[in-house]
């Protein structure tokens, strides 16, 4: 049976997962031409190559990462051992690598509702990762010993 913070953990990683990914479905800024489109359609312009000599291609990574991230957050909850913490691992550099672009679109433009899932998400799935790491570490193995290598 789980305990009670690792219940919590979990459920904060699946609202943080849902939210990354909710976040594709809406603008990410709330002024200007990008106001009236939601954030799946604008990595899909930029992936097809239509903005190239505004936007690289790549810049399509930026918007897609957190999503897939989330998604995986979501899908490590009902993994075991290593294979949960590689996702929430890889999660969490996923999220990482889209909330440094949602950060910079928050502070030099109207943030939208996209910005808004995407700042909550990101951190709620951050938190239970490394929280839940944290936890891992001092978790007792079957022969009594700590998991921690720092203690003996």
């Amino acid at each position: 049976m789980a305990r009670p913070h690792e219940t919590a953990l979990d459920a904060v990683q699946v609202v943080g997962g849902a939210l990354l990914v909710g976040a594709l479905l809406v603008p990410w800024t709330s002024e200007g031409p990008a106001s009236s489109i939601d954030a799946h359609r604008v990595g899909a312009l930029l992936a097809s190559g239509v903005l190239d000599s505004l936007v690289p291609r790549w810049g399509a990574i930026l918007i897609y990462a957190g999503p897939l991230g989330g998604a995986l957050a979501v899908v490590a909850v009902g993994l075991h051992s290593a294979a949960r913490r590689w996702c929430e691992r890889v999660a969490a550099a996923l999220v990482l690598v889209t909330l440094v672009p949602a950060s910079v679109l928050a502070l030099t433009a109207p943030p939208g509702g996209g910005v808004v899932l995407t700042m909550l998400g990101g951190l709620a799935v951050l938190v239970s990762v490394v929280v839940s790491a944290l936890l891992e570490r001092r978790r007792p193995r079957p022969n009594g010993a700590l998991t921690d290598p720092a203690v003996p």
